[in-house]
């Protein structure tokens, strides 16, 4: 199954393909050609069909179908799709040259003051490292049960999914012209707690990270 709730890949016992099933619509899209492995046939993030030939890998369009994409000799290597969202805003303070005083300035002013040896260990050292980096703040993680087209459907799948006194919502995104509707319950501070709560609803769920 797509994580995302688009697409259900149902297995063809007779022969080595794959039934397209389109859950948001509720229909069959089709047949494709696919061998099965452990991770293939996939949806990837962008909606696209990975399919196993006997030496390469087929990416397909998921509504019409059609290839979009041949990876030559993909077939011997191991298939996992994720979602990257970009690079994390680095702080200030990392990019921050380390500035070191003048030590072979010598001052031309007298004083009656003795010098301190050179081995003295009670002399006084400039601290001129810059300050540590801060690390990126997470904005949590999200617990996702269902995406679907339908924003009828998914208000009533929120509201059979209560944990803890929380009741699921629906949160809308935007995928090029198609909204997707996606059941949720979240933000979590800590993958593990978002995990208990999923495992709490008694529902296949997945587990994202938040946005900024």
């Amino acid at each position: 199954m797509d994580p995302l709730g688009r697409y259900l890949l149902a297995k063809n016992p007779q022969a080595d393909s794959a039934w397209v099933i389109a859950i948001g619509s509720d229909h069959v899209v089709g047949e494709v050609q696919t061998k099965w492995t452990a991770d293939l046939p996939a949806v990837a993030p962008d909606g696209a069909l990975a399919l196993l030939g006997a030496k390469d890998v087929y990416l397909a369009d998921g509504e019409t179908l059609k290839i979009t994409k041949t990876i030559a000799g993909g077939a011997k290597d191991f298939w996992y799709f994720f979602a990257w969202d970009g690079f994390r805003p680095r702080a200030q303070g990392v990019d921050q040259p380390v500035s070191f005083g003048d030590s072979t300035a010598v001052s031309s002013t007298t004083s009656s003051t003795p010098a301190q040896p050179a081995n003295d260990s009670s002399a006084a050292i400039p601290d001129t490292a810059p300050p540590p980096a801060a690390a990126p703040v997470s904005a949590g993680y999200i617990v996702s049960f269902a995406a679907v087209l339908d924003q009828a459907r998914a208000a009533q799948t929120a509201a059979q999914i209560t944990v803890n006194g929380a009741t699921a919502r629906v949160q809308p995104a935007v995928h090029g012209a198609t909204t997707v509707y996606r059941v949720v319950l979240g933000p979590f501070a800590t993958r593990d707690e978002a995990d208990r709560v999923g495992k709490s609803s008694g529902r296949q769920y997945w587990i994202y990270e938040a946005g900024p």
